[in-house]
Formats: structure tokens, sequence, C-alpha cells
């Protein structure tokens, strides 16, 4: 009971030490002067008012949107097949598979791109 509580009370302060930054980010955002201020001093909305009247900054966001999604289908698309064939059968292919997957993750992207 005592590691559970104690396993429960870490991996609370751990997930609240990993949101800190974006609620800190979020909270400066709302800043009415160009000032980085936590916590705002002034609310507003102003600067969202900004960025989305700008057409160059709605743009980019559109598009950064569009990568990450596409990005998101193509590593799920490569990634679910290997490791269910690596979970299913277990075989040499599969572990070969994942291995070159995980490899990925290891190498630095101008590594790989010399690679391929």
């Amino acid at each position: 009971m005592i590691a559970r509580t104690a396993r429960l009370l870490f991996l609370t302060f751990l997930a609240a030490f990993l949101a800190a930054p974006l609620i800190i980010v979020t909270g400066v955002s709302f800043n009415h002067e160009a000032r980085m201020n936590f916590p705002p001093v002034h609310s507003s909305v102003l600067w969202y008012g900004t960025f989305f009247a700008d057409s160059g900054w709605r743009s980019a966001f559109g598009r950064s949107l569009t990568i990450a999604a596409l990005a998101a289908l193509v590593s799920v698309s490569i990634a679910f097949p290997i490791a269910y064939a690596a979970w299913a059968y277990g075989s040499r292919v599969a572990r070969w598979l994942e291995s070159a997957a995980r490899l990925a993750f290891l190498l630095p992207l101008i590594v790989l791109a010399i690679i391929y």
C-alpha cells in the first residue's frame, strides 16, 4: 500500500514537472504587454487575435498541422505492422525489422539520410 502511494505521488510530481513549461507558456501568452510576465498582470487575448489576423501565420499554422498529421500517419503506418509482426510471430525477419525500425531512434537524421 505504501509503495503504491509512493509511486502515485512520484508520478503526480513527474506529470506536474513535465506540464509546468506548458502551463507557464500558456499563461504568458495571455499577457496584454509585449513582455513575458507570469502570472499575467493584465489578461488579454491580444496576441491570439494578432496571430489569427495575419494570413502568413495562419498559413504556416495550417501547414504545420498538415505536416504533423501526415508524419503521424506515416509513422503509425510503418510502426504498427512491424510491432504486430514482432509480437505475433517473433520470427527472425520480424526481429530484424524491429531492429531496423529502432535504429531510426538511435542514429541522427543526417546519418540515416546518407545510408538510405
